[in-house]
């Protein structure tokens, strides 16, 4: 295949050795275990509910040493899964971006 360039000179078109598709294969490999990861985390925070109360969730957080920190604030615990969502759509939109079959 030919493409067309300046001065309606053909140029060749940039050929791809095996081992840059077969990285690129890869690349995207991973890419898309990374977009299945978020779509499951989101699906998973979208069957998330509150309670009707607003006092029956608890947030709990580890650190890296195991040690829990938690809170029952419902406002406080609405405002965590309101960023959580956000954060995993604007990760999901970029991943998106990313997987695509371009040399």
């Amino acid at each position: 295949m030919q493409i067309v360039g300046v001065n309606g000179v053909d140029t060749p078109e940039p050929v791809i050795s095996v081992e840059r598709r077969i990285e690129k294969v890869e690349e995207l490999k991973i890419t898309i275990r990374k977009y299945q990861q978020l779509q499951d985390a989101r699906k998973g925070l979208t069957s998330f509910r509150l309670g009707s109360d607003g006092m029956s969730a608890t947030l709990t957080l580890k650190d890296a040493d195991g040690h829990p920190y938690s809170i029952s604030n419902p406002v406080v615990v609405e405002a965590a899964l309101n960023h959580i969502r956000q954060v995993l759509n604007e990760k999901i939109f970029e991943t998106e971006k990313e997987i695509n079959f371009s040399v």
